[in-house]
């Protein structure tokens, strides 16, 4: 991922439908910036649309999550989630979570996919994972997963039976607005199937 301009003056340096990666979370993170995200970029494809699962550890009493929620009142501030950094999606995921159901626990930043491997080994008990760190543990029994962050609950994961809205993961390059008929180009090439001819 790219770092984000200071201004738009700085994206006048890209070549014209260079892609650029940024965060949209971190777009609501950083202090005020001096252009219009929605305006003065535009998206060239969509490469990858991840949802997360949240898992927690097999040592929590509960079975849904209705009962892991009332697990959670019951024990404010005795229970840890496990996130990959501060403004990551599971970080922002969890202070949501704590705000709708009137719950507290501890956020751990890890690096990597440390949060699910101390799921399993019960050094915490939850985590936002996305479902290729964490469906192998579910379906080997060794973690639990209790929704998705999805409109619709995921045929790969159907113990996961309550959705969270469709707070997921789109991944793809941005350029600058106005860039030319390339980003057009990439993006009907892309759909068509016949992104391996980009290049030729």
């Amino acid at each position: 991922m790219c770092a984000l301009p200071k201004n738009i003056a700085a994206t006048k340096k890209w070549p014209c439908g260079q892609p650029n990666n940024h965060s949209a979370a971190a777009l609501h993170l950083v202090p005020p910036l001096q252009y219009d995200v929605v305006k003065d970029f535009e998206p060239v494809l969509l490469l990858a649309d991840a949802p997360l699962l949240l898992v927690a550890s097999k040592a929590v009493p509960a079975n849904d999550l209705r009962e892991f929620i009332a697990w959670l009142k019951l024990n404010p501030d005795k229970s840890s989630m496990g996130t990959v950094g501060a403004g990551s999606p599971g970080h922002l995921l969890g202070l949501l979570l704590q705000k709708e159901t009137g719950t507290r626990f501890g956020l751990v930043a890890y690096h990597g996919a440390g949060p699910m491997q101390d799921v399993v080994a019960g050094q915490i008990e939850t985590t936002f994972a996305n479902t290729a760190t964490s469906l192998p543990h579910v379906r080997a029994g060794s973690a639990k997963a209790f929704a998705v962050t999805a409109k619709k609950r995921l045929a790969v994961a159907p113990g996961a039976h309550r959705h969270l809205g469709s707070a997921r993961g789109p991944r793809g390059p941005v350029t600058r607005a106005g860039a030319g008929p390339v980003v057009s180009e990439i993006s009907q090439r892309w759909t068509a199937g016949t992104a391996g001819h980009l290049y030729s």
